[in-house]
């Protein structure tokens, strides 16, 4: 399956319900990974992503933290001062140095 057809896939009926959901994204991945933006909105999430800048991702998203993602305690610090005024229900990535 191609990506344009994994990101135009309907949301499963009876799958979990994500709408109104938020994520957090650590880091954007390369924009060959553009589908999974896409499907995470089709499935009604709110994204929020955290990245060293901004990005094609960030257009994407809902929300923008900037932060070096190697920076661990950076990356806490910013979460931690977003966590005050909003509610996060997850997390992923896409790129294991985010982690």
């Amino acid at each position: 399956m191609t990506n344009a057809e994994t990101a135009s896939l309907p949301a499963a009926e009876n799958a979990l319900d994500l709408k109104g959901k938020s994520l957090l994204v650590l880091s954007s991945a390369s924009p060959s990974k553009r589908h999974l933006f896409q499907r995470l909105k089709a499935l009604g999430l709110r994204v929020t992503l955290i990245s060293p800048e901004n990005s094609w991702a960030t257009r994407c998203a809902d929300a923008a933290l900037t932060a070096n993602t190697a920076d661990q305690a950076e990356v806490f610090s910013k979460v931690e001062e977003y966590l005050k005024t909003t509610t996060l229900d997850g997390a992923l990535t896409f790129w294991e140095n985010a982690v």
